[in-house]
């Protein structure tokens, strides 16, 4: 119940300092030096998949998901036509960066464990675990490759930025239209 405790008024305070950076403009200069990128979208997810990684590598999920993450991605995704494609490669990177030495927040934590577990003082070497963690974390680099590589795969083809928008009763409208049953439904009632 008390590490219950402890991490509700961690996800709050967390969530308040975010609150904090937003209001302060933090997001609103996040998105014009991200749209003030002279080599364009893919350089700013390049740099935003780097910043990642290199918070990963000393910040656990819950710091990354709470404060990195909501400044982070909202001005990258109004860059990127496929959000799932960015999620997906935000998770990747997140994942590569807990694997890796010196700072791996998994090593870290399995070096804890195994500590915890032996019988002798002595936690095994953090270069021996990242030597067992390398094989994981080169499957990963080779998804995170990949999955850059061929976004397709992912999400399809790109959603059409021209395409005609609707006004908000042309989209009431639809979204009503919709939501009616069909006729084979609704005539069998």
């Amino acid at each position: 119940m008390q590490t219950a405790g402890l991490l509700f008024g961690l996800l709050v305070g967390a969530t308040s300092f975010t609150w904090l950076l937003r209001a302060l403009g933090s997001d609103a200069w996040l998105q014009r030096a991200l749209e003030a990128s002279p080599w364009g979208p893919g350089a700013a997810l390049a740099l935003a998949l780097a910043v990642l990684l290199l918070c990963s590598l000393v910040l656990d999920a819950f710091e990354l998901i709470f404060l990195v993450l909501p400044l982070l991605m909202p001005p990258l995704l109004t860059q990127q036509p496929h959000a799932p494609w960015v999620a997906v490669l935000a998770l990747l990177v997140l994942q590569l960066g807990y694997l890796l030495p010196p700072l791996g927040y998994a090593l870290l934590a399995v070096r804890g464990q195994a500590a915890d577990r032996a019988d002798t003082e002595a936690p095994p070497p953090l270069h021996a675990l990242a030597r067992e963690a390398a094989p994981y974390a080169a499957v990963i680099a080779m998804v995170l490759a990949a999955v850059l590589a061929w976004p397709q795969a992912l999400c399809g083809p790109p959603p059409r930025l021209d395409a005609p928008t609707l006004s908000d009763e042309e989209a009431m409208q639809e979204l009503l239209r919709q939501a009616e049953p069909p006729a084979s439904v609704a005539g069998n009632e």
